[in-house]
């Protein structure tokens, strides 16, 4: 799966947008591993059919209440699932 921080991918086409999807972790802590939400992000963009995530975020926030056992902060991960095409290479004369 393509997965790009922008809203669009070099030589692709998207021929169908399939809406946001959301991943979160609430037991974020200091070592962080980016690569657990991608997979739960993955995971709902597949889920809809999708080939790539376009406009992927991640945003950090503080928890109201606070847990001790916890970690004080939880993370977000969104982009849009779309499916995507190779576009195709214009013949030059």
């Amino acid at each position: 799966m393509i997965v790009v921080t922008t809203d669009k991918i070099e030589r692709c086409i998207a021929t169908n947008y399939l809406g946001i999807v959301t991943a979160t972790d609430d037991d974020y802590a200091a070592d962080f591993n980016s690569a657990k939400l991608l997979n739960k992000l993955q995971e709902k963009a597949r889920g809809l059919g999708a080939n790539a995530i376009i406009g992927l975020r991640f945003f950090q926030a503080k928890k109201s209440k606070l847990d001790r056992w916890k970690a004080p902060y939880f993370m977000v991960a969104y982009g849009t699932a779309v499916k995507v095409e190779l576009k195709e290479e214009q013949e030059k004369e």
